[in-house]
């Protein structure tokens, strides 16, 4: 009897508050690190008997409504967006890590491209992908609103290079039957992605990261991360 009292216990503190919403609506551009991302936050706000409502919204303007209160959260950013907005709580467990490649038409791949090389030629880049915006200056960039597009304008020639994350470009390069391209990687550090949640939610974010912790400790958070890529890059 005292060990069923005493799940109950853990289990009703693992459970949402009474004043907290049953369901959060978190902003997401689509992307394919969105869905990995999407995987691990699913299975941890369901431990604190929490649901997530993605909503799909432009990069940018996920930003502004998660910092306008006017959405729960913004599913994946590099920690610098969190310090340039006022009202959000970075939630600090890394969900997905990447490096910035350089990708562009045709054969003859090099090993690398830096980032003053890239910076003589127009590149596309996704609005408001924050790790690529801000490795390069504002007058090499060609803007987009998403990978899918960025890849049909390299393709039409409307740029030298694209830039970014290699889950999604690959992807997309993929469903659109492209093979001859080249993905360089640059010389640039990898960048780690976090969950945003608007400051009202600040009890809520720090519940969120030991759950995260805990899955990143025992490794569960890495199976879930591989079989979610395993099903992206089969489909």
């Amino acid at each position: 009897m005292r060990r069923m009292a005493g799940c109950a216990l853990l289990l009703a503190a693992a459970q949402a508050p009474a004043d907290e919403p049953r369901r959060l609506e978190i902003g997401t551009t689509p992307s394919d690190q969105a869905d990995v991302a999407a995987a691990v936050l699913d299975k941890a706000y369901r431990r604190l008997g929490l649901e997530m409502q993605l909503r799909s919204v432009p990069m940018r303007r996920s930003q502004q409504m998660t910092d306008s209160g006017a959405l729960d959260g913004d599913l994946i950013r590099i920690a610098a967006v969190s310090r340039e907005l006022s009202n959000v709580v970075l939630v600090k467990v890394p969900l997905y890590q990447f490096s910035l490649h350089a990708y562009r038409m045709g054969g003859d791949c090099p090993a690398q491209i830096s980032l003053a090389e890239l910076a003589q030629h127009d590149v596309l880049v996704v609005r408001g992908l924050r790790a690529a915006e801000t490795s390069l200056p504002g007058h090499a960039h060609v803007p987009v609103g998403g990978f899918e597009e960025s890849v049909r304008q390299l393709q039409r020639g409307k740029a030298d290079y694209a830039l970014g994350p290699p889950l999604s470009y690959e992807a997309s390069f993929r469903r659109a039957g492209i093979k001859d391209y080249c993905a360089i990687p640059t010389d640039t550090p990898p960048f780690e992605l976090f969950h945003v949640l608007n400051r009202r939610h600040a009890e809520l974010a720090g519940r969120l990261e030991q759950v995260l912790n805990d899955m990143l400790k025992s490794g569960e958070m890495a199976i879930i991360r591989q079989e979610a890529e395993k099903r992206l890059r089969g489909r």
